[in-house]
């Protein structure tokens, strides 16, 4: 098993929680470090100090332009074509004229209750967690195993 297969990226959703959950994306800006993303298989909704979902990322694209874009990883056998083709199609709708975005595409939404148990909200963007002590298959087993549990229970990872 890889490193990045043991990840969950945490990632502070307050304002764009239902666009996540219903859609199955997440966007935002290409550029800056707040950003940028290490490759992981997770993808956790936080808001109101806890993350109530996590999602399977099946790649991350950058969409540059209304015809260029290029995949950054993926972990689906999925073309990057099709990747591709799937980022604009998100982008065109849901930012029109908008681009240089940052599209997670994903999949298998599953509820959880992974709570942020320290004061003040979520230091940063973007938090990574170290899942390798849970059964981290999918997201169904690893939203079960990560319900009830508080975020310092768990390693985090700086890279």
């Amino acid at each position: 098993m890889q490193r990045w297969e043991t990840i969950l990226d945490v990632v502070n959703c307050a304002r764009r929680a239902p666009e996540v959950l219903e859609e199955q994306v997440y966007i935002c800006p290409s550029e800056g470090s707040a950003y940028s993303h290490h490759r992981s298989k997770f993808f956790g909704v936080y808001h109101d100090k806890c993350v109530d979902y996590i999602f399977f990322i099946k790649a991350v694209v950058d969409v540059i332009d209304e015809r260029r874009g290029l995949v950054l990883w993926r972990n689906v056998p999925e073309s990057n074509d099709d990747l591709l083709q799937k980022a604009f199609g998100f982008v065109r709708r849901l930012r029109p004229k908008e681009f240089e975005k940052r599209v997670f595409l994903l999949q298998d939404g599953v509820e959880t209750l992974f709570s942020k148990d320290t004061p003040g909200g979520m230091q940063g963007n973007k938090q990574y967690f170290d899942v390798a002590g849970m059964d981290c298959n999918t997201t169904a087993t690893l939203a079960r195993e990560l319900s009830g549990h508080d975020w310092s229970q768990l390693p985090r990872v700086a890279f």
